[in-house]
């Protein structure tokens, strides 16, 4: 591993460790959480050891995923993910090509490559079911909203529906009072009349009864 890939692993790192949340931190990790990539280089050892736990790299993945930092960083981080023991070893002379392979280590490489697998297709499918259930509630808002939208509506068509019959009515009881108020003074004419005819008559049958003596 040369130099200037450790050093932008370390600053990918510092800058995870500074925005994650200290309870998603290794614990050995959170008193260097705030160190510089400089500083953190002299804690190397410490720092990715720290990672050797799956659910701590597929935090680091999700953050990775999340905040998508810069294209080297990123791409360091996911070799560190896929295989953080690599990243450990420093200098360590090349095996000859004759010498065995160990298939224990071998076998507990592919067993880590298939847990990262199997976590990153957990998380690709959680993240789908998430994107299902937030167009769903879309969908049901949407249409909850036309729903309230057309209450609304014939809510206001039925309250301008009982303005006019209202204004209807007052001016039918405008109506009926003006009619009541003319009867009333037809009817007191008609009195006045009918008593003046009465003195007339009464008048006539006086001169009747003078003529008559």
């Amino acid at each position: 591993m040369a130099d200037r890939d450790e050093a932008v692993l370390l600053h990918a790192l510092s800058a995870y460790m500074r925005s994650a949340d200290p309870k998603d931190l290794p614990p050995a990790l959170r008193p260097y959480r705030r160190f510089r990539p400089q500083a953190l280089k002299v804690h190397r050892d410490e720092v990715l050891a720290a990672f050797d736990d799956d659910v701590h790299r597929a935090l680091l993945r999700q953050w990775l995923e999340d905040v998508g930092p810069a294209r080297h960083e990123a791409d360091a981080l996911r070799s560190f993910c896929d295989d953080p023991s690599a990243w450990r070893v420093r200098a360590v002379p090349a095996r000859p090509r004759d010498a065995p392979e160990r298939p224990d280590l071998r076998a507990q490489l592919e067993r880590e490559r298939d847990k990262v697998r199997r976590a990153r297709d957990e998380a690709r499918a959680a993240r789908a079911q998430a994107q299902r259930v937030d167009a769903e509630a879309r969908r049901e808002l949407k249409a909850l909203t036309e729903r309230a939208a057309a209450l609304e509506a014939e809510l206001a068509r039925a309250r301008a529906r009982a303005r006019e019959l209202e204004e209807a009515a007052e001016e039918e009881r405008a109506a009926r009072a003006r009619f009541e108020r003319k009867v009333r003074k037809d009817l007191e004419a008609l009195k006045r009349e009918r008593a003046e005819l009465r003195a007339e008559l009464r008048a006539e049958r006086r001169r009747a009864r003078e003529l008559e003596r």
